[in-house]
């Protein structure tokens, strides 16, 4: 890639995306991935994107998981319909790892028609 002076490598990255139509259910799975090659999510998962068609009137979190395990989350705040994410840490995945997205245990009534992307970097 060309910066206006010089050639540098471009950033190497890939999108994984998921959607759920109307309102998630309990526990629902609105994203389920399993990686085939090396990649890294980054800390608060930095680039990622969710959009609802809906708004929520409530705080609602979604779990972002690996392979069982907590290690995010995507949170749209009441009367949002554009989500934010955080994760403590860079989250590596290597081929066969399952990374979901998962609705909350009890689901807020009015969220509906989410759409995700979760940015990582190829490794």
């Amino acid at each position: 890639m060309f910066d206006g002076t010089a050639w540098v490598p471009a950033a190497r990255t890939a999108e994984i995306t998921g959607r759920v139509e109307s309102t998630p259910a309990a526990d629902q799975v609105i994203l389920h991935y399993v990686a085939t090659r090396d990649l890294t999510l980054p800390v608060d998962l930095a680039g990622s994107q969710a959009v609802a068609g809906v708004a929520a009137t409530a705080q609602t979190d979604s779990d972002v998981r690996k392979n069982g395990a907590s290690v995010g989350t995507m949170s749209f705040a009441a009367s949002a319909s554009v989500a934010s994410f955080s994760a403590a840490a860079a989250v590596a995945l290597t081929a066969g790892d399952v990374l979901p997205v998962v609705a909350p245990g009890s689901p807020e009534a009015t969220l509906a028609d989410v759409a995700l992307s979760l940015m990582a970097a190829l490794s």
